[in-house]
């Protein structure tokens, strides 16, 4: 019974290992986000090419109060997206697991001003 178990236990770890086409859609995909992240900030921290006025009228403030709110959501999706997606690719890439789990601990020893 238990040779059985281990047998199949193995079996399994072992075709749980392999590549398949999702984990290659899936990699492509976080390329891509990566990459348009990327384009996006480089683009965003430049200087704005003309002034902005930020009115301090009673009227827009409702405005900025769900514009600041859609800014939380959005990068709250973008958190979430990107956990579901380390977190599959950790766990279906055993070299991957490695690698990620040390980035992760380094990263975390890095404080965000």
């Amino acid at each position: 019974e238990i040779s059985g178990t281990l047998s199949r236990t193995r079996h399994f770890m072992h075709s749980a290992s392999l590549v398949t086409a999702s984990d290659a859609l899936l990699l492509l995909l976080l390329i891509t986000v990566t990459y348009a992240l990327t384009r996006t900030f480089a683009t965003a921290v430049s200087a704005p090419a003309s002034p902005m006025l930020i009115s301090t009228s009673l009227q827009v403030l409702p405005s900025y109060a769900l514009q600041s709110v859609l800014r939380l959501l959005v990068g709250y999706i973008m958190s979430l997206l990107f956990s579901i997606g380390y977190a599959y690719a950790a766990y279906r890439i055993p070299f991957a697991a490695a690698v990620l789990m040390l980035a992760i601990d380094v990263l975390q020893s890095i404080p965000l001003l």
